[in-house]
């Protein structure tokens, strides 16, 4: 089985979340970011798994465009998608459900958020401000759930 997994990661926690997900699926796995490709073409791959972060309410553009360009060839075969945001639990979902189409979700073998990471380390200063503020949290810190990414890594396992 040969898999494809697509994301866009403004911080870093997407990207980080695509390559644990390529190490659990096995098999042939090409991991792109949306950031440094114009056009990718998802026909030689049986599974398809689309990644992004989740900002201000929204994934980002290149995301909803790589969907918008690829949906019918996508609802041919297995695909999937995932996101990080800082949310858990029924927000976390609502956002997943807000995020990306309908047809999608209803048509994906897996949809999960997975929670998210803040790194303030990496984050320019008004995003820290804002963020700090929203959370309340001054340090770092992560809601990634280790056991959502192996569950849905196992949905698409070759």
């Amino acid at each position: 089985m040969r898999t494809i997994i697509v994301f866009s990661s403004k911080l870093g926690t997407t990207e980080k979340c695509a390559h644990k997900v390529a190490s659990l699926v096995g098999g042939e796995v090409k991991i792109v970011n949306l950031k440094h490709a114009s056009k990718i073409d998802i026909s030689d791959y049986d599974n398809v798994i689309i990644g992004s972060g989740f900002y201000a309410g929204s994934i980002p553009g290149s995301v909803t465009a790589f969907i918008e360009n690829c949906q019918p060839a996508l609802l041919q075969r297995n695909f999937g998608v995932f996101m990080c945001c800082l949310a858990e639990g029924e927000e976390a979902q609502a956002q997943l459900e807000s995020a990306f189409p309908e047809d999608i979700l209803q048509k994906a073998k897996a949809a999960v958020a997975f929670g998210g990471e803040a790194n303030y380390e990496k984050m320019n200063f008004l995003f820290r401000f804002i963020l700090k503020k929203a959370t309340k949290r001054k340090e770092s810190f992560s809601t990634l759930d280790e056991s959502k990414i192996e569950e849905f890594a196992k949905a698409f396992r070759s």
